[in-house]
C-alpha cells in the first residue's frame, strides 16, 4: 500500500502558544487569530476564513525547509493534497483547502476545541476502560476508512488523536507534515515518534497498513498502563528494544486488567506484520470484547428458618416474572439450583458472542442491556429493574448471547444453569412455559415499537 504521509514531531495543541516571532497577521485569505503550536515541521495557527466565517487550524510549513529538494517536495505536496481531500469521515480532521507558495506550503483544516490523548496522559488523568475502548474504536474506523483509499497514516500516537467534549475522536496531521525523502525523515523525527513506529519502518522497509495498527498498539498499551511499551533514553537504543525485546503485559502494570488485554497488545505488537492483526477492525472487536475482572459465582444457600430469607423468597415470588404462577415449594426448589454473585458499577455480566449458557435473574439493582459496535462506546438497548431476567433467548436457542449486560450499580443476581434447568422435573415444565410467554411478550413489544416507528415515517 503506498504511503502518501511522513510526520514527525506532534505539534503541542495548548492556545496561544508563541512560536518564534510573531505569528503572521495572514495567511492567504485567513486571518490568524493566534498561535496554537510549534515544532520542528512548522507552526499551527487559529485563523478565521472571512469568505463563509469559518474558524480553521491552519498549519504552515516554511518552503525553506525544502529549498534543496524544491521539485521534489511540490510534487508530493500536490499528490497528498488529493489523497487526502478523499478522507471525509467523521474521525478524521478534515482538510478545507491547502496551498503552495514561493515561501509556505500550508493547510487550512478544521478546528477540533478538545484535548489530546497526549495532553490527557500527561496530565495525568487516568481514562475508564470503557472511554478507552470508545477512543479506540473510533480511531479504528478513522484508520479502516483511510486504508480503504490506500492511505496509510504511519504517524499515529497520542498527540495525534484529538477528544472533543462530546467524546469524538478524530485523527490528526494526516501528512501534513509532508517530507519528500527519507534523509529528510530521519533528520528531523524527534523520541517522541519512534516510540510508536513499528520494526518494519525502523528497518526501511515498505510500509503497509500494519504499521498504523502496530502503532494504535502501542497507544492503546500507553492508554492502559500510562507509559509507552518500549521507552529508552536514545533513539538505538528504543530502536533495538522494539525490534528485539517484548513489552511488559499490561496486566503486570495496571492490576485492573485481566490477561485478554495482554493478548490483544502482544498480537498488535508483533515484530512480523503477518503475525498482527491484518484489518484494523479486528483489533477494535477485541478490545470492545476485552471483559472486565470476572465475577466470582456461588452456590446460593438459604435458611429457610430465617425472617430475612422468607422475606426475600416472599418478594422474590410476587416480583419475578420467572415464577408467576409458582407456588412458594416450586420457587426454593428452583433456587436452591441458581448461583449468586453481586456485581459493582461498570462490571460486565454477559459478553456479546459468549456462549448462551444461563439465565439470569436479577434481584437488587439496575443493568443495561448493550449492543457493542466499533467506534462507539455501544448502544444501550434496554435498562432493567429488579425482578427481570436476561438470558432467556439464548439458554433456549442454546446460541451466543446476542448483546452484553453491564451493572450500571452494584446488584446482585441469582443464574440458573443450563444443565439445572432439567433438573428440577416439578419445576422445569412451568419455568420453560414462563419463559416462553416472556419471549412472546418482547415480541410483541417490539413489534409495537416498530409499527410507531413506520407510521411516524408515513
Amino acid at each position: 500500500m503506498p504511503n502518501p504521509l511522513d510526520l514527525t514531531q506532534a505539534l503541542s495543541r495548548q492556545p496561544n502558544l508563541t512560536g518564534p516571532g510573531a505569528p503572521p497577521s495572514q495567511i492567504g485569505r485567513y486571518q490568524v487569530i493566534s498561535t496554537l503550536g510549534s515544532g520542528n515541521m512548522g507552526a499551527v495557527y487559529l485563523a478565521l476564513d472571512p469568505l463563509i466565517g469559518r474558524t480553521v487550524a491552519i498549519k504552515v510549513i516554511p518552503r525553506d525547509r525544502y529549498s534543496q529538494q524544491s521539485e521534489q517536495f511540490e510534487s508530493c505536496f500536490r499528490r497528498e493534497v488529493q489523497a487526502i481531500g478523499q478522507l471525509m469521515h467523521p474521525n478524521i480532521v478534515t482538510i478545507h483547502d491547502a496551498e503552495l507558495t514561493d515561501t509556505t506550503a500550508y493547510f487550512a483544516m478544521e478546528y477540533i476545541k478538545g484535548e489530546t490523548l497526549r495532553e490527557i496522559l500527561d496530565g495525568g488523568i487516568k481514562l475508564p476502560l470503557d472511554h478507552v475502548r470508545n477512543i479506540i474504536g473510533q480511531v479504528a474506523e478513522g484508520l479502516q476508512h483511510a486504508h480503504q483509499h490506500n492511505i496509510v497514516h504511519r504517524d499515529i500516537k497520542p498527540a495525534n488523536i484529538i477528544v472533543a467534549p462530546n467524546g469524538t475522536a478524530k485523527i490528526m496531521d494526516f501528512g501534513i507534515a509532508l517530507s519528500p525523502s527519507t534523509d529528510l525523515v530521519a533528520e528531523s523525527v524527534q523520541v517522541g515518534t519512534p516510540r510508536y513506529m513499528s520494526p518494519e519502518q525502523f528497518l526501511n522497509r515498505p510500509p503497509d497498513n500494519r504499521v498504523d495498527i502496530y502503532a494504535l498498539g502501542a497507544v492503546l498499551y500507553e492508554l492502559l498502563t500510562g507509559v509507552p511499551p518500549f521507552d529508552a533514553e536514545s533513539l538505538q537504543s528504543l530502536r533495538d528494544k522494539i525490534l528485539h525485546q517484548e513489552p511488559v503485559p499490561p496486566s503486570r502494570l495496571n492490576l485492573h486488567l485481566n490477561d485478554s488485554y495482554d493478548r490483544i497488545v502482544a498480537r498488535a505488537l508483533s515484530k512480523e506484520p503477518e503475525a498482527r492483526y491484518q484489518d484494523i477492525r479486528e483489533l477494535a472487536m477485541d478490545v470492545m470484547r476485552a471483559s472486565k475482572p470476572g465475577l466470582t459465582w456461588s452456590k446460593a444457600q438459604y435458611d429457610l428458618e430465617t425472617i430475612s430469607v422468607r422475606h426475600l423468597l416472599s418478594r422474590l415470588l410476587k416480583s419475578v416474572w420467572l415464577f408467576k404462577g409458582f407456588r412458594m415449594d416450586e420457587m426454593v426448589e428452583c433456587l436452591l439450583h441458581t448461583e449468586k454473585t453481586v456485581a459493582f458499577p461498570d462490571q460486565e455480566i454477559i459478553r456479546e458472542g459468549s456462549p448462551g449458557e444461563f439465565v439470569y435473574i436479577l434481584v437488587a439493582g439496575r443493568v443495561a442491556v448493550i449492543k457493542e459496535t466499533p467506534g462507539s462506546a455501544g448502544q444501550v438497548l434496554a435498562t432493567l429493574e429488579p425482578g427481570q431476567s436476561f438470558g432467556e433467548m439464548s439458554l433456549v436457542e442454546n446460541s451466543p448471547c446476542s448483546a452484553s449486560v453491564r451493572a450500571l450499580e452494584e446488584c446482585t443476581l441469582l443464574r440458573i444453569s443450563q444443565a439445572d434447568f432439567w433438573k428440577m422435573p416439578g419445576v422445569s415444565a412451568k419455568l420453560y412455559k414462563n419463559i416462553a410467554g416472556l419471549l412472546s411478550s418482547r415480541l410483541r413489544h417490539s413489534n409495537e415499537l416498530l409499527s410507531m416507528v413506520m407510521k411516524d415515517e408515513e
